[in-house]
Order: structure tokens, then C-alpha cells, then sequence
């Protein structure tokens, strides 16, 4: 919405009949210029058969002030230029505040005061959740399971949060899956460490680049999940002598894995339901001993939580999530339970 004649609708000519004093048709037309508003908001007399239609007007604190002045009368008034707005429609606008974006404009004061104002917060664990099923990098992962406040600018107190805007790169949920699909591209073209601190830089920002790319480089030493998930890594005091980091690392390296290898897996190409699979089980074997090597009790019902069960669990108890049964139900309880709440 960059301008209000967008909310209005732009103009048409229509003819309209004319009356004499009376207030009788005369039989004559006259030419007149009128607001057509857009199709998607439905206006009085249109057919809705849904209940409720919510129209949502995203990023409003970037639109000019003229166009916040023209949702007034439509928000106010339910009323777009002189037509009237269904009265089943319902009004929803959403934005970053003055604080958080450069491009942003403090709401006209009638607006702020005949809206309701809601605070969205961003959630880390909720974000976790979804960045692991959506296959981002490990790196940033666990960095940020470990750094929990570099999530989202919005967690920086004033002034950080201020100088990262000035800078132009800064952390938010959409530039951590921008840098996870760098790393994926830098590692694939095996290009220079010093290729990967411009790039975080130029993505999240300076002030994380620096501690992002010495966490990465700290992993670098660690085994591939594709050997330790085969067994080609003994699993001996020396996995012992890694840094929470490089554990916490190692560990989401291979769950990343294991949900790629569940992704492909093609149950009617094998003859076999995955769980029954020989790899599978073999993987989940390994990822059994190296969670309970290298990881604390709450670190494991962390883990738990927010992948196996959704990804390894409800299938089947047999062998190999028997194991894991019988791990869950030690750090997190019944995992009837559980299960009974996610459904």
C-alpha cells in the first residue's frame, strides 16, 4: 500500500439518471465519476457465505501517512470512499514497530486509538521446532540453542538493537534461514573460511560474525554424521573431552541427518516401512549411544521434545524405540502421556 488512492479504489465514470423537482426520472443521463473498490474486500450487497472474512493489512506502519489516513475512514466508518463494507468484514493489520524498523511510521493517533494493539514475541523453542523440521543448518541450530538471545533483534537491549539497524544486517528468524542456505552453499563449493565471515556478516550482522564463525570453526574437527552414524567412529573416552558446544553440535548434526535420510526414504522402492529398515534401526542405534555419551538429562528431554518424537517415535516400540522408549520414560516421563497431548 504505497498509496491511498489504493484503499479508495480508482475512479470510474458511470452514468446516472436525472430527476426533475418532482423527483421524477427525466429520462436523461448524466456522467459522473465514482470509487470502484477492489473485488477482494467485499462491500455491502455482495454475496459472503463465510461467516467472517478477515482482510489483513501486512506491514502498515511502512504505507505513506495518506494511506493510514485513508484506512481510517475504512476501519472507522466501514466505508471505502462512499461505498459501505460488508458487514462481515473484519479488520486486521499487522507491522514492525518504529523501534524495530527504519522503514516504519508511527500510526496516525485516531488509528492507534480505535485499534487494538497486540505485541507478537518471537519464541525460540517454538522457532527451534520449526527450523529443525524445515532441514536448516546444524551450525545454526545449535548456535542458537546455545545463544538463545541472537535469535531475534528483538531480544537486544535498545541501543545494540539500534546500532544493528544503522548496520542494515541483524538477526531475525528470516535472516538465519538466509544464512542456512548460504552455509549449505559454502560448504558444498568448499569455499574459504574468510568467505564465511563475510557472509554472516553481511546476513546477521557484524556483531554475531564473529562469535558464529569461531563456534563453526570449533566444529570443524568434529566427525561427519554419515561415519558415526555407520560406526566408524569408536565411541570412546575422547568424545568425552568435546566442549558443551561441540556436543550439542555433533548431536544435532545427526539428528539433521536422520530427518534427511527419513525425508527420502521411499518405503515402496525398499519393500520395507522404514522403522523396519536395517539402516534406520543402525542409525538409531547410534544416535541412542551418542546421546546418552554426551549429553545431560535435560539436554535430552530438550532433544526429545523437539525432534525424535516427531520424527522417530510414533511408529512403532519395537527394538530400536524401545530403547528409546525406555529413555524417554526416564528423563521426560510416561510417554503415553505425551503422546495423548499431542493429539
Amino acid at each position: 500500500m504505497m498509496d491511498n488512492i489504493d484503499i479508495s479504489g480508482p475512479p470510474e465514470i458511470q452514468d446516472y439518471d436525472v430527476y426533475d423537482a418532482e423527483g421524477n426520472i427525466t429520462g436523461e443521463k448524466q456522467r459522473r465519476s465514482n470509487f470502484a473498490p477492489a473485488l477482494v474486500i467485499p462491500m455491502e450487497g455482495d454475496l459472503v457465505e463465510e461467516d467472517l472474512v478477515i482482510v489483513f493489512l501486512d506491514e502498515i506502519p511502512n504505507a505513506e501517512t495518506l494511506t493510514m489516513k485513508a484506512t481510517f475512514k475504512m476501519i472507522d466508518e466501514g466505508k471505502i470512499g462512499d461505498n459501505r463494507v460488508h458487514p462481515k468484514v473484519r479488520w486486521v493489520m499487522a507491522g514492525n514497530p518504529v523501534s524495530t524498523s527504519r522503514a516504519a511510521n508511527q500510526l496516525p493517533e485516531p488509528l492507534k486509538n480505535r485499534s487494538k494493539h497486540y505485541m507478537v514475541a518471537s519464541d525460540t523453542d517454538d522457532w527451534l521446532d520449526y527450523a529443525s523440521s524445515a532441514g536448516y543448518h546444524p551450525a545454526i541450530l545449535a548456535y542458537i540453542e546455545l545463544n538463545k538471545a541472537e535469535l531475534n533483534i528483538s531480544n537486544w537491549e535498545m541501543d545494540k538493537r539500534r546500532a544493528a539497524i544503522e548496520e542494515g544486517a541483524y538477526p531475525t528468524e528470516r535472516s538465519w534461514e538466509m544464512l542456512s542456505k548460504s552455509l549449505y552453499a559454502i560448504e558444498e563449493q568448499r569455499l574459504p573460511m574468510e568467505f564465511l565471515v563475510t557472509e554472516v556478516a553481511a546476513t546477521v550482522g557484524s556483531g554475531i560474525a564473529l562469535s558464529f564463525t569461531e563456534f563453526y570453526k570449533n566444529n570443524e574437527a568434529i566427525p561427519t554424521p554419515k561415519d558415526l552414524f555407520n560406526g566408524k567412529i569408536a565411541k570412546d573416552q575422547d568424545t568425552y573431552n568435546m566442549d558443551k558446544s561441540q556436543k550439542l553440535f555433533l548431536i544435532t548434526c545427526l539428528l539433521s541427518y536422520l530427518k534427511q535420510y527419513l525425508d527420502n526414504y521411499d518405503s515402496a522402492a525398499s519393500g520395507v516401512s522404514y522403522y523396519k529398515d536395517s539402516t534406520y534401526i543402525t542409525m538409531m542405534d547410534n544416535l541412542i549411544d551418542y546421546a546418552e555419551l554426551l549429553l545431560d538429562a535435560e539436554d535430552r528431554a530438550t532433544l526429545a521434545s523437539r525432534f525424535i518424537v516427531k520424527y522417530c517415535f510414533m511408529l512403532d516400540f519395537s527394538s530400536t524405540n524401545g530403547r528409546m522408549k525406555d529413555w524417554w520414560d526416564r528423563d521426560n516421563g510416561d510417554i503415553g502421556e505425551y503422546i495423548d497431548a499431542l493429539d
